[in-house]
This record gives C-alpha cells, sequence and structure tokens, in this order.
C-alpha cells in the first residue's frame, strides 16, 4: 500500500510539473525503502519513474521557456483587442507567413513596413567612429572579451574556425606602428607608402613624420587593436579561400555590432597599411602560422562621447539597398 500511495503522489508532482512535489517523494519513497520490504520489481518501477518523471518536466519546462514570445503573448492576451494590443498585428502576420517571424516586438520601420526585430535593431546601431571623435578614457577587458564571444558564434565551415584574432594594448599598439614605419623606411621606394602613393624622398619623410606623430595623437586614446587573421586551412580539409575569408569578416562583423551594444565605445575596421599589413614582418609580430594567413585589418576600439558626436550618420538604408531578386 506505501508503495501505491507513494506512486499516486508522484504522478500528481508530475502532471503538476512541480520540482518540490518530486523531491519530496522521492524523499518519501528513500524512506519508505529503510523500513519496509518492497519487492525488487517494485523498487526497479519507483526508479524508472522517478528518473522518468524528472526528465518529462525538465523537458515541459525548457518547451515553456523556449516557445515563442508570440505564442506566449497570445495566450495572456487574447482579451485584448487589435487596437490595444500592438503585437497582434505581428502575431497575424507571423502566421500568415509560417511563423517565420518570431519575437516580434512593437518598432516598425514605417518605410519599409516591416517589424524591427532586437537583431535588426542591433545591426542598424551598428556605426564606425572614427578616431578625431575619441576620448581618453579606458575601455574594460570584459568589453572586448564579450566581443571575441560574439564572434564565435559566426558561421564557417570545417572543424575549427578560420579565424585568429591578436588583441594588442597600449604596448603592443606602439609596437605595431613602429614596425609599421621601420618597413616603409626600408621599403618604400618599392611599395610606395600609406597605401601605394609614391614620390620622392621628401615627400616620404613628411608622411613618415606625420605618420609618427599619430602613434600618440590620432591613435593615442585607443585601448585596443584587435589583428583579424585569417587562417588558410585551419581543419584538415583545404577549403576555398573565399569562404575562410567570408568567415573571418561575418566574426569580425560580430564584434563591431557587439561593440555598439556597449554606449560610448567607439569601433571601426581600419585596412591599415596594406604593404605593411601584409609584410613578411607583421605576419612574424602577429605570430601568423602559415605563409597563406592573412592579415584582414585592424578593429579600433576606443571610447568617445555620444552626446558629443559631430559626425552625422549619413548611412542611407532602403529597400533598394538589399539589391535582392525574388523569384518564383
Amino acid at each position: 500500500m506505501a508503495f501505491q500511495e507513494a506512486v499516486m503522489a508522484f504522478q500528481e508532482a508530475v502532471v503538476a510539473m512541480n520540482p518540490v512535489g518530486i523531491a519530496l517523494t522521492l524523499v518519501g519513497a528513500l524512506v519508505g525503502l529503510l523500513g519496509s520490504t518492497l519487492s525488487f520489481v517494485e523498487v526497479l518501477a519507483l526508479r524508472f519513474l522517478v528518473v522518468g518523471g524528472i526528465a518529462y518536466c525538465v523537458k515541459e519546462r525548457r518547451a515553456i521557456v523556449l516557445q515563442p514570445i508570440s505564442e506566449h503573448t497570445n495566450k495572456t492576451n487574447q482579451t485584448k483587442s487589435k487596437s490595444e494590443d500592438p503585437e497582434a498585428e505581428c502575431e497575424k502576420k507571423e502566421h500568415e507567413q509560417g511563423g517565420l517571424i518570431k519575437h516580434c516586438h512593437h518598432t516598425v520601420d514605417e518605410e519599409n513596413d516591416c517589424p524591427v526585430t532586437p537583431v535588426l535593431d542591433a545591426i542598424r546601431n551598428r556605426r564606425s567612429v572614427f578616431p578625431k571623435q575619441y576620448i581618453d578614457r579606458e575601455i574594460p577587458s570584459a568589453v572586448v572579451q564579450s566581443m571575441l564571444d560574439a564572434a564565435a558564434w559566426a558561421p564557417y565551415h570545417g572543424p575549427r574556425p578560420p579565424w585568429r584574432f591578436v588583441v594588442l594594448g597600449k604596448q603592443a599598439m606602439v609596437e605595431m606602428q613602429q614596425l609599421t614605419l621601420k618597413f616603409y623606411d626600408k621599403n618604400w621606394a618599392q611599395t610606395g607608402w600609406a597605401n601605394g602613393k609614391k614620390g620622392t624622398a621628401e615627400e616620404y619623410l613628411r608622411w613618415r613624420e606625420m605618420t609618427e606623430q599619430e602613434i600618440t595623437g590620432r591613435w593615442g586614446p585607443c585601448s585596443y587593436m584587435i589583428a583579424n587573421v585569417m587562417r588558410r586551412q585551419a581543419g584538415s580539409k583545404r577549403l576555398p579561400e573565399w569562404e575562410e575569408a567570408a568567415a573571418t569578416a561575418c566574426a569580425v562583423h560580430n564584434m563591431h555590432i557587439q561593440a555598439c551594444s556597449f554606449p560610448g565605445v567607439a569601433c571601426y575596421w581600419s585596412s591599415w597599411h596594406d604593404a605593411a599589413r601584409d609584410s613578411a614582418e607583421m605576419a612574424s609580430f602577429l605570430g601568423l602560422e602559415d605563409k597563406e594567413d592573412k592579415v584582414l585589418g585592424f578593429l579600433v576600439i576606443a571610447a568617445y562621447a555620444p552626446d558629443l558626436l559631430t559626425d552625422k550618420d549619413r548611412r542611407v538604408r532602403g529597400r533598394s539597398h538589399t539589391m535582392a531578386e525574388w523569384r518564383v
């Protein structure tokens, strides 16, 4: 009889998805085992119920937590009228479009007549903030780590990602810029400077002086520069280079979006001085492992005051910028 009562109590706890009830019946069963004479079959049956019940509750609770927000909203607000519930129309569109629009928010792009999801909103808020707007304030390393965490979720083929990031702090940034100048001191006549510009020694020296002043001037307020390295043949299978470059670019874009989620964090992707960037000296400095590895510029990170930002956001994005052709 004690066994049957324990089973009934346990079943009630399972139906209610009550972890506390499950725990209590489990404890009661264990106590009963110490003072009663259950058969071997009854003990196995009780254990099966315990394990199965807990698994069922976990599954059901997880399903509730992960169910689309629109479904939860529909259950809790089904008495609201369309005019009172801005999400009603979104839910209707979701149903009509096969459930593809999830987590619909109240924000709507009136120009393009489409809902603005949190992801789209984050992408829209990504922008490049350039050195003339930087202020002398340190960016915490935790911000950079969160950017790297975002990069890890970029898509890629193969067993391991094709990107590698080298985070340069204050001293390392200075060393990298000095290496850039030393490279051009040796090679300016062949490679040119300032991304291919060629001229006389006097012109080069003027450019060099200006660039050296930028170490403490233009780049002085920067907290970090992240070297974006594309590793060729990151896995055992050799993939097309464009796939590894595209995957690395996606990772960098993730970092940029994440950086812009922090108020006052400035970020922009610099291609850097191309000849120095692609040189053997830079490869050695950054620890590139293969001669086919490439440096895809640097992500510059600094602080800025949003309320003092003088550069207007002149970006224009409309349906014409999607450059998409729909075919049936």
